[in-house]
C-alpha cells in the first residue's frame, strides 16, 4: 500500500509534458519571465507602499493569524476584538466568512509568536503573485502552441510575450488589489492564483486525459473555494460542464436510431465540452472532481454558520450596528444578493467611460459621474469604481478576439477552452448579483479576461503574420502594435494610479501620515508643472458636516486639516472627513513611551481626557500588561461610547515606542497607534486636553499611576501651512 501511494505521489508531482520546439520554448519563456519579473517588482513597490518593508503592519490584516491560532486550539471561533464589524455571531462564538486556506500557511508562525500578527499579508500576497506568474506563463505558452503549432517564435513575439505576461500580472486589477495588504485583497490574490491554476490543470486533463491532472484541477478548485468562493465557483462549473458533456455523449450512444434527432442534439451538447474521445474518461472520477470542492465548502460553512452555502449577513457585526444595512436587507428579502442587481452591476463594471483624467497627480482618478441604475435596486454600497475596459483595454481587446475564436472554432485545441470560459463567466455571477459595487470586485472578472486574452494573443499574432502583401502586413502590424502599446501603458498607469490613490488617501482606514504624504506629493508635482496650488482647499472655524471627494479643509489657523473621501457615512464611518494633520491639544498628540515590567498582571492608566459637552467625565485610556507572556492590551473607559478592550499583542519592556493618539470629536474617533500599528479604535466625544500617567477619575481596577515613561513631542503642521496658499478666496 505504501509503495502504491509513493507511486501515485510521484506521478502526481511529475511536470506536464513539454510542448513546442525546445529552442523556441526557451526564447519565448525568457521573454515571458522578464515581463513577470518586472510585474513582481512593481507589485512589491505597491504592496509595501513604497517602503520595501515586507513585514509592515496593516489594518484588518491580522484575521488569518487569529484564525490560524484558533485552528491550533481546535476551533474556528475567533476573537471578536480582532474581527470587529466583520464578525458573525453564533451563540457565544464569533466567526469570519473568509476562507481558512491563507490561515494554514501561518500556523507554524503563530504557534510561536504574536509579534507578526497583521504583518504577514504582504508576504502572503507576494507569494500568491509568485504562483500566478508561472501559471500565466504556462497557460500562455500552451495556448500559443494550440493556436500556432510549430510556427517559429520571432523576436517580436518574444517581446510580445514579455508584454503580455506583464499586462496580465502588473497591468490588471491585481495591481489595484495590491494597494492594501488586508484580508479582502489577500483573498483576491490567492483566489485568482488557485482558480487560474485549476483551469490550467483542467486544460491539461482535457489534452492528455491523465487522471492526475483532473485530481489537481479538483484539489486546486477546492483550495480556491476555501479562499474566495465567488470566483472559485467558476472552476466547479467548468468541471460540471465537462461532466455534463460526457454524460450527454453516453446517453446519445444508448438512444435508438428512431430518436436520431434527439441523439444529434445530445451530441451537439456534448461537443460544448470537447469532441468525442477514445478512451472515455471515468464518470466516477469526474463526479468526485466536482463534488470535492462543493462538499468541502458546504462542510466548513456548516461548522461556522449551520448552513451549507449561505452566509447569515443579518448576523454580521456591521449589520447589527448599521440601520441602513438592516433596511437594505429588509428591502432585498434578507439577502445582499439578487438578480435585480445584475443589469446595473454589469453596466457599471463594463462601461468604457468609467474613469477620469485629472490635472492633479497621479493624473488618472476614479470616475465621479453618477452610476446609472437599471430598475430600482437598493444597494448596500456603491463605491468609486472604474470600468474594466478603461483599466484593462488591451486584455479586453485580446479577450474578445479569443472568446469569439473559441466559440466559433471546430478545432479540438480551441474547443477545450469552452468549458473553461463558461466556468470563468459563471465565476463573475456573484459580483454581478450582489448589492455592493467596489473596484476590487473587478478581480472576479480576471480569469475570464485572462484565459480569453491568452487565447486571443496568438490568434492575433497569426493574423498579423499571414496573408496579404508584406508591405501591407507590416503597416497593419505596426498600427496594431502601436495601439496595443498605448493601450497597455494606459491600462497599467490606470491600475497603478487607482491603487496608489486608494492606498494613500481614499481607503477609509488610511492612516493620517499616508494621506499627508499623498497630498505632499501632489503639491510638489504641481509646483513642477503649474503654480503649486491645489484645488478645493478651504478654511474656516468649524469643519463642515460633509465634504466632496478630494476636498481639503483647514480648521482655524492650522489647528487641524482634513481630506474628504466623499463616502457615504454609516454607523461605523461617522464622517467622510479623514484627518491629515492635527495640532497638539486639537485632536492629537505624539509621544515616546517606555513600559516598565510589572511584578504581576496589572491594569494601569495611560492618559485621560477632559469631559466633552454634557459629560461628567472624560475618557481614560489604559493598558493591561501580563508580564508572564509579555502581552499588552489597550482599552478605554468612555462615558460617551462605553468601554472597549482591544486584542492582545506582544511588546517589549524598557523599549521606547513611538505613540500617536487621535482624539478627535469633530469626526468622532479615538485611535491609538504604537509604532504605526493601530491598537485601539473607538468612537469619541470627549475633550481633547490630555493628562498622562494618572487615574484622574479613580477607577478601582486601575493602578494609581502608569509604570513607565511618557515623553511628549510637538506635532509639526508643515503641510497645513504649505497649503494655506491654496485656500480658495
Amino acid at each position: 500500500m505504501k509503495a502504491r501511494w509513493r507511486v501515485l505521489l510521484r506521478d502526481g508531482l511529475r511536470r506536464p509534458p513539454k510542448v513546442g520546439d525546445s529552442v523556441d520554448r526557451r526564447r519565448w519563456h525568457r521573454g515571458a519571465r522578464i515581463g513577470g519579473a518586472a510585474a513582481l517588482l512593481l507589485h512589491s513597490w505597491m504592496l509595501t507602499a513604497g517602503t520595501w518593508d515586507f513585514l509592515r503592519w496593516e489594518r484588518s490584516a491580522e484575521f488569518h493569524e487569529a484564525q490560524a491560532r484558533a485552528i491550533l486550539h481546535g476551533s474556528l471561533a475567533m476573537d471578536l476584538r480582532v474581527l470587529g464589524i466583520e464578525s458573525f455571531a453564533r451563540g457565544p462564538n464569533a466567526y469570519m466568512y473568509f476562507g481558512p486556506v491563507p490561515s494554514m500557511y501561518r500556523m507554524p508562525i503563530v504557534a510561536f509568536t504574536r509579534n507578526l500578527d497583521g504583518r504577514l499579508s504582504t508576504l502572503s500576497m507576494l507569494a500568491a503573485l509568485f504562483v500566478i506568474v508561472p501559471v500565466v506563463i504556462g497557460l500562455a505558452w500552451r495556448m500559443r502552441c494550440r493556436v500556432l503549432g510549430s510556427k517559429t517564435v520571432s523576436r517580436g513575439e518574444v517581446v510580445g510575450a514579455a508584454g503580455l505576461v506583464f499586462l496580465v500580472v502588473g497591468g490588471s486589477s491585481l495591481m489595484y488589489a495590491s494597494s492594501r495588504t488586508w484580508v479582502y485583497h489577500e483573498a483576491i490574490h490567492w483566489g485568482a492564483a488557485y482558480t487560474l491554476a485549476s483551469y490550467s490543470a483542467l486544460l491539461l486533463w482535457l489534452q492528455y486525459l491523465s487522471r492526475r491532472f483532473l485530481v489537481w484541477a479538483s484539489v486546486l478548485a477546492t483550495l480556491a473555494f476555501l479562499t474566495r468562493a465567488s470566483v472559485a465557483g467558476g472552476t466547479v462549473v467548468a468541471l460540471a460542464v465537462v461532466l455534463a458533456g460526457q454524460v450527454l455523449y453516453r446517453l446519445a450512444d444508448r438512444l435508438a436510431p428512431r430518436m436520431a434527432g434527439l441523439r444529434r442534439w445530445m451530441e451537439r451538447g456534448g461537443r460544448l465540452a470537447r469532441p468525442r474521445t477514445d478512451p472515455e474518461p471515468s464518470l466516477k472520477l469526474l463526479v468526485g472532481a466536482v463534488a470535492l470542492p462543493v462538499v468541502s465548502y458546504a462542510f466548513l460553512n456548516w461548522l461556522k454558520f449551520r448552513s451549507l452555502f449561505s452566509v447569515p449577513f443579518e448576523k454580521q457585526g456591521f449589520t447589527l450596528l448599521d440601520p441602513e444595512r438592516k433596511a437594505m436587507l429588509a428591502q432585498n428579502g434578507g439577502s445582499l444578493f439578487g438578480w435585480k442587481f445584475l443589469p446595473s452591476n454589469l453596466l457599471q463594471y463594463w462601461r468604457p467611460d468609467m474613469i477620469d483624467v485629472s490635472s492633479t497627480f497621479p493624473f488618472i482618478d476614479f470616475p465621479h459621474r453618477r452610476m446609472t441604475f437599471i430598475g430600482n435596486p437598493v444597494y448596500d454600497l456603491v463605491d468609486l469604481t472604474a470600468g474594466i475596459p478603461a483599466t484593462m483595454p488591451v486584455l479586453v481587446f485580446l479577450g474578445v478576439i479569443g472568446m469569439v475564436a473559441v466559440l466559433r472554432s471546430r478545432v479540438a485545441a480551441l474547443a477545450d477552452l469552452r468549458p473553461v470560459l463558461i466556468g470563468c463567466a459563471a465565476g463573475t455571477l456573484t459580483v454581478l448579483n450582489i448589492g455592493y459595487i467596489a473596484n476590487r470586485y473587478q478581480s472576479d472578472f480576471l480569469p475570464l479576461i485572462v484565459v480569453s486574452a491568452l487565447a486571443g494573443a496568438p490568434i492575433l499574432t497569426g493574423w498579423l503574420s499571414s496573408g496579404g502583401p508584406r508591405a501591407a502586413r507590416r503597416v497593419a502590424s505596426s498600427a496594431v502594435v502601436g495601439v496595443i502599446v498605448v493601450g497597455g501603458l494606459f491600462g497599467t498607469a490606470a491600475n497603478v494610479a487607482l491603487g496608489y490613490t486608494y492606498q494613500r488617501a481614499y481607503s477609509p482606514v488610511t492612516p493620517a501620515y499616508q494621506i499627508a504624504g499623498y497630498l505632499q506629493t501632489q503639491l510638489k508635482v504641481d509646483e513642477w508643472i503649474d503654480d503649486g496650488r491645489l484645488d478645493h482647499v478651504r478654511q474656516g472655524d468649524e469643519l463642515p458636516e460633509r465634504g466632496n471627494y478630494g476636498d481639503i479643509f483647514i480648521v482655524g489657523d492650522c489647528e487641524a486639516m482634513y481630506w474628504s473621501d466623499g463616502m457615504r457615512t454609516n454607523a461605523v464611518k461617522l464622517s467622510n472627513w479623514n484627518g491629515v494633520e492635527r495640532a497638539d491639544g486639537h485632536g492629537a498628540f505624539e509621544a515616546t513611551i517606555t513600559f516598565d515590567r510589572p511584578t504581576e498582571t496589572q491594569a494601569m492608566p495611560l492618559f485621560t481626557t477632559t469631559p466633552g459637552p454634557g459629560q461628567r467625565i472624560g475618557d481614560t485610556v489604559f493598558v493591561i500588561i501580563n508580564p508572564d507572556n509579555d502581552s499588552f492590551a489597550f482599552g478605554v473607559i468612555s462615558e460617551g461610547t462605553g468601554n472597549w478592550l482591544g486584542f492582545e499583542l506582544s511588546l517589549d519592556f524598557d523599549t521606547p515606542y513611538q505613540v500617536r493618539a487621535v482624539l478627535d470629536p469633530r469626526v468622532g474617533i479615538l485611535e491609538l497607534h504604537v509604532d504605526k500599528r493601530l491598537v485601539l479604535a473607538v468612537g469619541f466625544s470627549a475633550g481633547t486636553e490630555v493628562s498622562f500617567g494618572d487615574d484622574r477619575y479613580g477607577y478601582v481596577f486601575l493602578s494609581q499611576h502608569f509604570q513607565g515613561t511618557v515623553v511628549t513631542k510637538p506635532i509639526e503642521m508643515n503641510l497645513c501651512h504649505d497649503l494655506l496658499a491654496s485656500v480658495e478666496p
